[in-house]
């Protein structure tokens, strides 16, 4: 009887040394993303991530945290930190440079030698030769058609709205009591900012942002004002704007505001802002 505890004391202890052998084994993977927060991706990308961890028996140490500038440095900290991620999805670009440039990351072609295959389904004339591109997405004005009634409805059979539409359409949702941008700016970067120096110097601003402001210092000062004119016209609503991106996307999403210049999650129908010089 003894004998027979015994033997199977044994069979249980050696399972779970296997299995804490097992554990000591297995392959952990860093991974940083955007995808946390409020992003309406989340979910799936932490569906993703288990159902990788199943297949391949690794695991997954994720930090994901909504793209915000305090994200971006505690990025570039992890890698200053020598916490650096195995994966990581980020910004190309000036704000990627100092991870290119340190070589902190691997380009393309070097995996390539490896992994010929690798990316091989994505368009080269997208991709990145440090990066593979994620998804797609569309920038513009997009609009909750819902709020378009009235004298308002006419504009949405039109192609392309001029600057003077934009005047026309936000003063009647004013007087409507609708306010006519969702716009929260105090912790994500903004397109409006983009839009307005390109709409008002046109593509070659951003081409070479140094030579550009010193050679054009008073359109770049005309085209910022633009967004302090808008905020004063109530254009942003009472809050001008000063609110979380997160609080701006739900006033569009359950209507309060008519239309939101960026990505949100939730779209109907886009239209192209192109402000005149």
């Amino acid at each position: 009887m003894y004998r027979k505890i015994f033997s199977i004391l044994f069979v249980v202890l050696l399972g779970l040394f296997l299995i804490s052998c097992e554990e000591k084994d297995q392959v952990e993977l860093k991974t940083i993303s955007m995808f946390g927060g409020t992003d309406p991706h989340t979910e799936t990308y932490e569906a993703l991530i288990g159902e990788f961890e199943k297949q391949y028996n690794v695991k997954v140490n994720d930090s994901s945290a909504t793209a915000d500038e305090d994200w971006k440095k505690s990025v570039i900290s992890a890698f200053h930190m020598g916490n650096d991620p195995d994966v990581l999805f980020y910004f190309t670009g000036a704000t990627a440079k100092p991870l290119v440039d340190n070589k902190k990351v691997v380009s393309i072609e070097d995996i390539r030698k490896e992994y010929p295959d690798y990316a091989k389904n994505i368009s080269g004339s997208v991709l990145d030769p440090y990066a593979v591109t994620l998804k797609g997405f569309v920038e513009g004005v997009f609009v909750n058609t819902e709020l378009f009634t009235g004298d308002l409805a006419a504009y949405l059979e039109k192609e392309v709205w001029t600057w003077e539409d934009y005047h026309a359409i936000a003063q009647k949702l004013i007087e409507k009591d609708v306010t006519p941008f969702a716009l929260g700016a105090i912790d994500v970067p903004h397109y409006w900012i983009e839009h307005l120096v390109l709409g008002t110097l046109g593509p070659g601003a951003f081409s070479n942002i140094k030579d550009s402001i010193t050679d054009n210092q008073d359109k770049w000062v005309n085209a910022l004002e633009k967004f302090n004119d808008f905020a004063e016209l109530g254009w942003f609503g009472p809050t001008k704007g000063n609110q979380k991106l997160e609080i701006a996307d739900a006033a569009f999403k359950n209507g309060d505001c008519a239309m939101d210049l960026g990505l949100p999650a939730t779209l109907q129908k886009a239209q192209p802002l192109k402000p005149a010089s």
